[in-house]
């Protein structure tokens, strides 16, 4: 198998700086070298909103310190879709790589800390998912119980009339 080539630089973001975007296209590999991240998520959509509108409609996720793979559940995907700001002052190293899959086998650290991240994804979304069916699920009892109600009413509001009559 060839060596995959691919470029890499460090930069470093200031506390409060944006390191990447939710919407955006992810064409980097991230690697937090140091610091700390603060992941965020905007569950409206997002379209026509700007980097600011994104970033304050946003809701915390999660925290993630050095050494750790950003955003890495997002590589094969069309956009991103968290917002990662430099919660300290933080060093990230961007690989900037033409074949994501072939870097990953020659890679097999860097391929192991986004499997990691992607099962996290996965937890975190199943999690949400099941709290999401248990507020379905309780939404359709209360909207059993006002039914039930309102037919009681209407039951006892019609035996009111007849016997009023």
């Amino acid at each position: 198998m060839a060596a995959v080539q691919y470029q890499s630089e460090t930069v470093h973001y200031e506390a409060g700086q944006i390191i990447a975007l939710q919407g955006n296209v992810l064409k980097d590999i991230l690697i937090l070298k140091k610091g700390t991240v603060e992941v965020k998520q905007c569950i409206e959509n997002i379209k026509g909103f700007l980097d600011f509108e994104i970033i304050e409609k946003s809701k915390f996720l999660k925290e993630i310190s050095s050494a750790s793979v950003l955003g890495g559940e997002y590589l094969l995907s069309e956009e991103i879709g968290n917002t990662y700001i430099a919660k300290t002052d933080c060093d990230v190293t961007h690989f900037k790589v033409d074949d994501v899959l072939s870097f990953l086998k020659q890679a097999p650290q860097i391929a192991g800390n986004i499997l990691l991240s992607m099962k996290d994804f996965c937890i975190h979304n199943i999690s949400n998912y099941t709290y999401q069916n248990k507020l379905i699920g309780e939404i359709d009892k209360f909207s059993d119980n006002v039914e039930i109600l309102s037919s009681a009413l209407e039951a006892n509001a019609t035996s009111e009339s007849r016997t009023s009559v």
